[in-house]
C-alpha cells in the first residue's frame, strides 16, 4: 500500500496537467496552448502538491474518506487558482467552459486511477502470486485481529497461510478460515520447508521469553519477522510507531493536530470564521433583536464550558430561555416542551442559529467550527467515572458543529447509552481529522441544521 501512495503522490499531479490539456484540445480542437494556460497548468501542478498533502489524500482511512478528502482537496486547488486569476486580473483571458470541463474531467480521471491501481494490486496479489506470504504466531484475539485487517485489505498485498499457537485445543482447527499448523516452536520447521516471506508475532506481552526464543530460532534464516504489540486492550486515541533518539516508541494516546495539522486547523477556523461573520451578521442583528422583544433579559447568555484539555472557556450563545431559568449545576438539561424555554428560543434551538455567537468564540480561540460539543462542567463530572474514554473529548478544541451532531447525536442525553454513542463519534473524528472530514461535516450542517433532537 505504501507503494501506491507513493505513485498516486507521483502520478497526481500530472493527471490534474493532462486532463487540463485534454480539456483544452475538447474545447478548442488544438493543442497551441496560450502562455497563460500552461501558467495555470504549471500553477496547478505545484498546488496539488501542496494541497493533496494538506488534505490528507493519501492517508488511506477508507474508501469514502479518501473521495472526500480527495474531492475537497481538488476543489482547494481550483479555488486557490480562482483567487490567482483574481490577484492577477487574468480572469478574462480564460474560457469558463474550458475551467468547468477540467475541473470535472480531472476529478473523474483522480478517481479512476486510484480504481485501476486498487483493482491491479488485487490482480497482482491474488491471481499472480505476488502477494507476499506470511505466517502469523499466536492466534488469539490479536493474532486473529491481525489476520482480519490484512484479508480486509487485499491491496496490502499480504496472504496469511498458517496460525501457529500453542494452545492444543486450537490444533488442526481453523481460524478465519487459516489453519492451525501447529505450535510456535514448529514454525521454524515451516520456514525451511515452505517459501514463506514474513512471520508476523500477535503474542501477548506477557510471553517475552516466548518471543525471544522465537527471534532466536528464525534470526539464521532467510524471512523477515514482525512484532504486533498487543496493545488493543487499552484506550487508543490516534495511536502510531515513532522513532525517538533510535527508539521505536508506541504513541498509545496523542493528539492528532500538532504541527502542521495544528497549524492548518488554525488557519482554517480563523478564516472560515471571518468569512461566516461577514455574512451572516445581519442575520444575527435579526435574531438578537427578537430575543430582546420576545422576552426580559439581555440578548446574550455565557456558560462556563469545558474546552481544550479540560480547560474552563465561557461559551456564547443567544439567550433561549427565561432570565431566571438558565441551565445550572445540577439542573437537567433542556428536553423537549421544556418550560424554561421561551417560545422565541424553542424557534432558535430547532434551527441552531443560537449557536450563531460562537463563531466570535472562534475567532477568540476557545473554540474550532468543527469538534466535539462543549459540555458544562457538571456533564463532565457526571459522565467521567460511567464512560472510560469521555474525557478524550477534549483533547482538541470543542466545536460549533461536529461529527456526532450531523450524524444526529445531539440534544438530550437522558440515558447513557446516547452519550457513549456521541463519545465515539467524537473519537472517530479525533483519530479521523482532515481538512477534507472538516468540510464534509460543515456541509452537512447547512443540510441539518433544523432536528427533532434540538430543543
Amino acid at each position: 500500500m505504501q507503494g501506491l501512495t507513493s505513485a498516486l503522490k507521483l502520478v497526481d499531479p500530472f493527471i490534474v496537467a493532462l486532463t487540463g490539456i485534454a480539456s483544452y484540445y475538447l474545447r478548442f480542437g488544438d493543442l497551441a496552448l496560450p502562455v497563460s494556460y500552461m501558467t495555470a497548468l504549471l500553477s496547478a501542478f505545484a498546488l496539488t502538491l501542496v494541497m493533496f498533502e494538506a488534505f490528507d489524500v493519501y492517508r488511506g482511512r477508507g474508501m469514502r474518506n479518501s473521495v472526500v478528502n480527495l474531492l475537497t482537496a481538488w476543489l482547494a486547488v481550483f479555488v486557490a487558482l480562482v483567487v490567482l486569476m483574481y490577484m492577477t486580473k487574468t480572469g478574462a483571458e480564460f474560457s469558463r467552459q474550458w475551467v468547468g470541463m477540467w475541473t470535472v474531467l480531472a476529478f473523474i480521471v483522480l478517481i479512476a486511477a486510484r480504481v485501476g491501481a486498487l483493482w491491479l494490486l488485487g490482480v497482482a496479489y491474488t491471481r499472480a502470486g505476488f502477494g507476499r506470504r506470511i505466517v502469523i504466531a499466536g492466534a488469539g484475539v490479536l493474532g486473529r485481529e491481525v489476520a482480519r485487517r490484512l484479508r480486509e485489505s487485499p491491496s496490502a498485498g499480504f496472504n496469511v497461510v498458517a496460525f501457529f499457537d500453542d494452545n492444543p485445543t486450537l490444533r488442526s482447527s481453523d481460524i478465519e478460515g487459516i489453519p492451525v499448523q501447529g505450535t510456535v516452536d514448529q514454525i521454524k520447521d515451516i520456514v525451511r520447508s515452505l517459501p514463506l516471506d514474513q512471520v508476523w508475532i500477535a503474542l501477548p506481552l506477557r510471553a517475552e521469553e516466548r518471543i525471544k526464543l522465537l527471534l532466536r530460532d528464525l534470526a539464521p534464516m532467510n524471512v523477515e519477522v514482525r512484532f504486533v504489540p498487543d496493545i488493543y486492550g487499552f484506550t487508543l486515541l490516534n495511536h502510531s510507531v515513532k522513532e525517538v533518539s533510535g527508539l521505536p516508541v508506541v504513541n498509545l494516546t496523542e493528539s492528532p493536530l500538532t504541527g502542521l495539522k495544528g497549524a492548518l486547523k488554525w488557519l482554517e477556523d480563523k478564516v472560515l470564521a471571518i468569512l461566516i461573520l461577514l455574512v451572516i451578521w445581519p442575520v444575527m442583528l435579526v435574531v438578537a433583536l427578537g430575543v430582546k422583544l420576545t422576552s426580559p433579559g439581555p440578548v446574550l447568555f455565557r456558560q462556563r464550558r469545558s474546552g481544550l484539555d479540560n480547560r474552563e472557556i465561557v461559551v456564547w450563545k443567544f439567550r433561549t430561555m427565561s432570565v431566571d431559568q438558565q441551565p445550572m449545576p445540577g439542573l437537567p438539561q433542556a428536553r423537549k416542551d421544556d418550560p424554561r424555554v421561551t417560545r422565541f428560543g424553542a424557534f432558535l434551538r430547532r434551527t441552531s442559529l443560537d449557536e450563531l455567537p460562537q463563531f466570535i468564540n472562534v475567532l477568540l480561540g476557545d473554540m474550532s467550527i468543527v469538534g466535539p460539543r462543549p459540555h458544562a462542567f457538571w456533564l463532565d463530572e457526571f459522565y467521567l467515572d460511567k464512560i472510560p474514554t469521555y474525557m478524550l473529548r477534549s483533547w482538541i478544541k470543542p466545536g460549533i458543529t461536529g461529527w456526532a451532531q450531523v450524524c444526529g447525536w445531539r440534544g438530550e442525553t437522558d440515558e447513557t447509552w446516547k452519550m457513549e454513542m456521541r463519545v465515539q463519534h467524537d473519537l472517530y473524528y479525533i483519530e479521523n481529522w482532515s481538512l477534507g472530514l472538516d468540510i464534509y461535516i460543515i456541509l452537512l450542517t447547512l443540510f441539518r441544521l433544523r432536528s427533532p433532537q434540538a430543543y
